[in-house]
């Protein structure tokens, strides 16, 4: 009967000592999975942005490709805002007026008739929680697209 008195508070000890590790490690799950959600939400936030403001006439209406691409990112982006902060992306397009200038990375300008586009999207991650390894880092997603209206005559040939 003695040596059950004497190992009461053996279970809280080891409740206190496990329970750090458990918590540690659930807390590190829910990072990794929030920074896997973020690098899916920035490819599709980028692919369907990008979609959406290549197929936009935007040579006839005379309205900039670069505000059409920031504000059908802003447009798609309403759901998940309260997870991600929106002011962490940086939004970029950069154009070229031939293969050869896309090859030697000469970059046009503002160019309103150029039939190569770059879309650039960068998120500064940053985790909620210290964990060792994942500091904050730049993930960065580009992809290369055709502008589909571009050296279309105001006919449609």
């Amino acid at each position: 009967m003695s040596s059950i008195k004497s190992q009461k508070g053996v279970f809280t000890i080891e409740f206190a000592l496990g329970s750090i590790l458990l918590f540690m490690s659930v807390f590190a799950v829910f990072e990794l999975c929030r920074f896997i959600y973020i690098i899916n939400l920035t490819e599709s936030s980028l692919r369907e942005s990008a979609r959406d403001s290549r197929l936009y006439e935007g040579g006839r209406l005379n309205v900039n490709y670069d505000d059409r691409f920031n504000a059908m990112f802003i447009q798609k982006g309403r759901i998940w805002h309260s997870i991600v902060d929106p002011k962490r992306y940086t939004l970029s397009i950069n154009y070229y007026r031939d293969y050869n200038a896309l090859i030697s990375n000469r970059i046009t300008i503002n160019c309103r008739d150029c039939p190569l586009a770059e879309y650039k999207l960068e998120y500064s991650y940053k985790p909620m929680l210290r964990i060792p390894g994942m500091g904050e880092r730049a993930l960065v997603r580009s992809m290369l697209m055709v502008q589909e209206h571009q050296g279309w005559t105001d006919d449609g040939s």
